[in-house]
């Protein structure tokens, strides 16, 4: 079992429905194709004050929330 989770979401992400705090996958590929899509979203599409980034940490990956500077 593999899972994504958000560390320290913004306002932003908080709002987004698909961004739940934590969701779970069956496969490594599911959940990093999935994260992708989410930090791709999120830099891109529906917030300008942060930046997110992925992190591999065994079976999570952490989407992880800075401040754009």
């Amino acid at each position: 079992m593999y899972k994504i989770e958000i560390i320290n979401p913004c306002a932003c992400a908080k709002k987004r429905k698909a961004w739940q705090k934590e969701l779970s996958f069956d496969t490594k590929d599911e959940a990093l194709e999935v994260a992708q899509k989410m930090v791709t979203q999120g830099n891109e599409k529906f917030c300008k004050r942060h930046k997110f980034a992925l992190n591999e940490n065994g079976n999570t990956i952490e989407i992880e929330t800075s401040t754009n500077k």
